[in-house]
């Protein structure tokens, strides 16, 4: 009798780990619930209270003059005073400095001795600037080619940059995914945009705009130029 009870007990308690078991399982994987963002929070300067919506779509072109050029120049022309970095070591804590004065001899020596090269290739991109949210957007605008068009599915596509990068890393492949040719039945429009505080995109003002706030407002970007649906590649 007593086994009997001791089994019983025993039974009992498997059955009650088993239970609360699944009971803790189900809680932890079951789906989240979908989050809610805020697709028409402000983030550009002032008062939002008096902010009025500008969603006019401008065209871009860029224009350094040549003043801002001397000026960069002159300041890199400056003696770098760099404390040198730990031996054997690469950018484990921070930029290396030896580098750095090799970024620097180039962007003086070479880059900017070939400007109206560099600000020609990018021009030849079309390009245009629209409010989001308080934030005047850069990007690409890359529609396909009218032989593509016709004979070619054209699906919208977002490119996004990394960090730290800009839309120039699309430069050499917009015009494989615009054109026509023999590979595959389709092609896409592109859109390449400046992210948020990159390149000629205006920066948040406002602490709080994370990821999902970028996010945000690269598809408000879509919907503006009437893209609900899209292909997106992020960096």
């Amino acid at each position: 009798m007593k086994c009997l009870i001791v089994f019983g007990l025993i039974v009992a308690l498997f059955g009650a780990f088993v239970g609360y078991g699944y009971v803790v399982f189900t809680e932890l994987t079951k789906p989240l619930p979908k989050p809610e963002f805020k697709d028409d929070t402000y983030w550009g300067p002032g008062d939002a209270k008096d902010f009025v919506p500008d969603e006019k779509i401008y065209e871009f072109k860029l224009q350094v003059p040549q003043s801002e050029i001397d000026d960069l120049r002159k300041e890199l022309n400056r003696t770098l005073r760099l404390t040198e970095p730990l031996d054997g070591i690469a950018f484990e804590y921070g930029f290396n400095t030896y580098a750095l004065e090799q970024f620097v001899d180039y962007w003086r020596d070479n880059y900017l001795t070939k400007w109206d090269e560099r600000q020609e290739l990018f021009n030849s991109f079309k390009q245009y600037k629209t409010e989001i949210q308080g934030l005047n957007i850069h990007y690409i605008h890359e529609k396909v080619s009218e032989e593509a068009k016709e004979k070619k599915h054209v699906y919208p596509l977002l490119l996004l940059h990394g960090w730290p990068g800009s839309v120039r890393e699309f430069f050499d492949f917009i015009p494989m995914l615009t054109k026509h040719s023999n590979i595959t039945d389709y092609a896409f429009e592109v859109v390449a945009p400046s992210l948020v505080g990159y390149g000629w995109s205006d920066a948040a003002t406002r602490p709080g705009f994370n990821a999902a706030e970028m996010a945000t407002v690269m598809r408000n970007l879509m919907l503006r130029l009437g893209h609900k649906k899209f292909f997106i590649q992020g960096g």
